[in-house]
């Protein structure tokens, strides 16, 4: 049988020291491009909780790069984007009967198909990065909001 300690002053001063060690940090930490900084003022974020001062109101500050695989990944994860990629390999199989499959055709099938797997490696890469950043993110908040939670490994 465990032996319970008669004052929980020991843990509450480790929880409080956790808190301040953690507000000491925050004041301290480099924000991304397109987070919301902690002195950001409720009427300069829009409902996704970005910042809507700069060159595009409302829209989430991210490299052209990001955007693009972002907006890649949104396309490709509909059904018409199924929808699309059947259509043209029946339209690339027509061509081919129609054509005799010419002996440059299977390696124009596999140049185009290596590229594209290529291309979507990256945009599902990029993708899984960012949710996975988003949910840690979103975790350490619940977290650091629970009063009574010990948080040493939380940094």
């Amino acid at each position: 049988m465990k032996a319970v300690p008669s004052s929980p002053q020991p843990e509450l001063d480790a929880i409080e020291r956790r808190r301040r060690w953690v507000a000491q940090q925050g004041r301290h930490r480099q924000w991304r491009r397109g987070s919301v900084h902690p002195t950001a003022s409720r009427s300069s974020l829009s409902a996704t909780g970005f910042s809507t001062t700069g060159s595009r109101a409302g829209a989430v500050q991210r490299q052209r790069g990001s955007r693009l695989l972002h907006r890649l990944g949104d396309f490709s994860s509909h059904a018409a984007a199924g929808l699309l990629a059947a259509g043209a390999v029946l339209a690339w199989s027509g061509v081919g009967l129609v054509t005799g499959f010419p002996g440059w055709w299977q390696t124009v099938l596999y140049s185009v198909s290596s590229s594209i797997t290529l291309v979507m490696v990256f945009a599902i890469q990029h993708t899984q990065a960012r949710q996975q950043s988003a949910t840690q993110r979103k975790l350490d908040e619940l977290l650091r909001a629970q009063p009574l939670v010990l948080q040493p490994q939380l940094g």
